[in-house]
Order: C-alpha cells, then sequence, then structure tokens
C-alpha cells in the first residue's frame, strides 16, 4: 500500500466537499438545508423505495451514504417515543382489563380494516360482552375517556400499517405521483472541475461537515481499487453534462404519524410526560438525539448524461479493471447500472488519460440528495 492510498478518505472527502458546493449552486438547491445522497439508484415502480427515503432520519453531514433499511428509520423511533409517553389516564384500561389486556390487543389487530379511535368503545363493549362481561362497561368507559388524550390517540394511530408497503410506512405521495410530476419538471447542466472548485463548507448546514466515499469506481473497499481511487481524487478529475429533469418532491407521513404528540414530547422535558427509561427525552432530542432532523423533501433527477475525466495515467491492468467496474456507476453516479437503462463507456488516450461516458434515460428517476430540517421546523410544517 501506498502513501497516496493512505489519503483515499480525506481525498474522497475534500472531492465531495467540492461536488457538494458545484451541484447545489448549478441546480440553485440551498446549502443550509441540502444532503446528497449515495448510492443514486432508480426509484422502480413501487412506493415503498421512495418512502425509504422519507422514513429515513438523516445524520448531520452534507454528504450520505442511504441505507433504505438502516440508520435512525422515523416510524420506528417515533414509536418507540410514543411508547414512553405518559397519557391522561395512563394505564388505567390495561388495569382495568387485567389478564384480558393482551387478548384484546390480539383481537383489534384481526380487524380489517382497522377501526377508527372513536369506535373502538362500542367495539370493546361488544368484544368484552362475551369474553369479559365483568369489565365491559368498565373498559368502554375507560376508552371513551382517553378518546380527548392526543397520546393515546397517537398510540393507536401509529399501529395502523395497513397502508405500509412491504413493511415501510407510508406517506402522502407515491412513485405515481412522482413519476407524473417529474416528466413536467425543467432541465439543469452541470460543469466540475476538481481542481479549480472550491472545497469550503464553512457556511453550510451541519457545521461543514462531509463524509468521503471510499472508492470512485465500485464502491468497495479493496486495496486495489482504494489505489485506483486514490490516483484519480488526487488528479484533476472533471464532470460535465445534464439532467433532463429536476424536480424538488416533498411528502408528510401518512395517518400513523401525530404532529401534535411529537410536538408534546419535544417541548416538553421533564417526567411530567416522560415515562422513566428509554428512549429518554435526551436520547431523542439531546445533542446526540436520533429524532433531531427529518427530510422534507427530495431532490430527484431524470435523463442523465456525463462525461467524466481523470488527468491520472492508468497502467494497462488499471484500464482493464476500470472497463470492468464503470458498469456499477462512477463517481458522483454510483450504482445507476442497478436497473433501467444505464450505459456507460470507458476510454483511455495515449497517455492512460481515462474518459467515461455514462447515461441512464428518462423513465429512471433517482434520488440526487434530500433537504433536512431539524425538529422544531419540521413540527412546524406538519
Amino acid at each position: 500500500m501506498t502513501d497516496i492510498d493512505d489519503q483515499v478518505p480525506q481525498l474522497t472527502a475534500t472531492l465531495q466537499a467540492k461536488w457538494y458546493n458545484t451541484i447545489t449552486a448549478a441546480l440553485g438547491l440551498a446549502p443550509g438545508q441540502f444532503q446528497l445522497l449515495q448510492p443514486t439508484s432508480p426509484l422502480g415502480n413501487t412506493s415503498d423505495l421512495l418512502w425509504s427515503y422519507f422514513n429515513n432520519l438523516p445524520p448531520e453531514t452534507l454528504t450520505s451514504s442511504f441505507n433504505p433499511g438502516g440508520g435512525n428509520r422515523f416510524y420506528d423511533d417515533y414509536r418507540a417515543v410514543l411508547g414512553q409517553l405518559s397519557s391522561q389516564n395512563d394505564g388505567a384500561f390495561q388495569r382495568d382489563l387485567g389478564d384480558q389486556y393482551d387478548a384484546w390487543l390480539t383481537y383489534v389487530k384481526t380487524l380489517t380494516p382497522l377501526p377508527k379511535i372513536t369506535d373502538l368503545p362500542g367495539i370493546f363493549q361488544s368484544w368484552a360482552s362475551v369474553y369479559a362481561p365483568d369489565i365491559a362497561q368498565k373498559g368502554a368507559t375507560d376508552l371513551a375517556n382517553n378518546l380527548n388524550d392526543p397520546i393515546f390517540r397517537a398510540n393507536m394511530a401509529v399501529l395502523n400499517q395497513q397502508s405500509f408497503l412491504q413493511g415501510v410506512p407510508d406517506f402522502s405521495q407515491t412513485i405515481a405521483g412522482l413519476r407524473s410530476a417529474i416528466q413536467g419538471a425543467t432541465g439543469a447542466s452541470f460543469s466540475f472541475d476538481s481542481s479549480s472548485a472550491s472545497a469550503d463548507t464553512t457556511k453550510t448546514w451541519a457545521n461543514g461537515e462531509v463524509s468521503g466515499f471510499w472508492d470512485i469506481f465500485t464502491g468497495s473497499a479493496s486495496t486495489s481499487y482504494s489505489h485506483l481511487t486514490a490516483k484519480a481524487a488526487s488528479s484533476s478529475l472533471t464532470v460535465t453534462g445534464t439532467f433532463k429533469s429536476v424536480l424538488t418532491f416533498a411528502a408528510s407521513p401518512g395517518s400513523w404519524f401525530d404532529s401534535a404528540a411529537l410536538g408534546a414530547a419535544f417541548h416538553t422535558q421533564d417526567n411530567t410526560l416522560w415515562k422513566h427509561g428509554t428512549p429518554s427525552w435526551d436520547s431523542t432530542f439531546g445533542p446526540n438525539g436520533n429524532m433531531n432532523r427529518f427530510t422534507t423533501s427530495l431532490v430527484v433527477v431524470d435523463g442523465i448524461d456525463a462525461t467524466i475525466t481523470s488527468s491520472a495515467t492508468y497502467s494497462s491492468q488499471e484500464q482493464t479493471d476500470v472497463k470492468a467496474n464503470v458498469k456499477f456507476g462512477i463517481v458522483p453516479f454510483f450504482s445507476l447500472g442497478a436497473s433501467g437503462g444505464y450505459s456507460s463507456d470507458a476510454s483511455f488516450d495515449d497517455q492512460g488519460r481515462m474518459t467515461v461516458k455514462i447515461s441512464n434515460p428518462a423513465g429512471n428517476p433517482v434520488v440526487l440528495g434530500a433537504n433536512v430540517v431539524g425538529t422544531s421546523d419540521y413540527l412546524g410544517r406538519s
């Protein structure tokens, strides 16, 4: 391993900062909110992947690696918070039901569709008149009292997963709506030169923190490809091209979310609302809390044509390696080859300098990034 290979994390972080500044300026994005996301994989034809982006709670960094099934997830963290909040009549219904409480919950989950909250007292009384007649009236009264409690209502609403897809919570927009909207969106061009672009991100959000990406060619961390990355990142790298369409696409959580309940949790730090235990206010909204930032909208692009050049000199073996792997994408367009009509072509001049042409035709929208806001701002929008 050479000295330059050891510099890969810093080299790629610097490259990402320069690309971030270039693309935000080219597309008129707000550096006070925009987060660049990788990989840029096509969204497909079902809404679950789209919703996964909105369900992702972003880390405090200008560039982030998106994992649909990993990281902090909105629904999971929100549901955990609700379980730690005390309602006005906290525990009365459960105490009165005693050993029948679990049986009641099991019964409710079998109802299709899930009943409206306002119907629960009557449904319970009918159920309990058969299975627990001695508490039928008392339990129905408890439920009726709970209808005026926002925490109780939120805990009931979050159980309704009937609109989820593949386990992903629903949001107010669908992939069909996105595909329709992007057809009317305007395009944009971009031009990037690593030798002249600014890496200064001090005036952006996230305190200028930029996460680097390990490999320019494949996203792997193998020694051979980290060397290729180091070589490319330390040379002059240019990216020029066009997006046929650029769309900012907003969505809000489905009926499982109650902004008033989360707002009450956010604005009440003591144990008048929060039960003792975890999650707590600090683990949720404190300096290192898991619900400090939310995605309000996605920046989606469609119809990509780009040319990437590197002034580095590549050996014959390195040229072979590059040609074999650009089919998986190349910085800053990782993983476009996963689906859709992505195509790429890598060529080298007599000095071994690289030119890669890539295209991803219209009809394969990909998420370029997200607009991120803090909790107080998000609750004000919800």
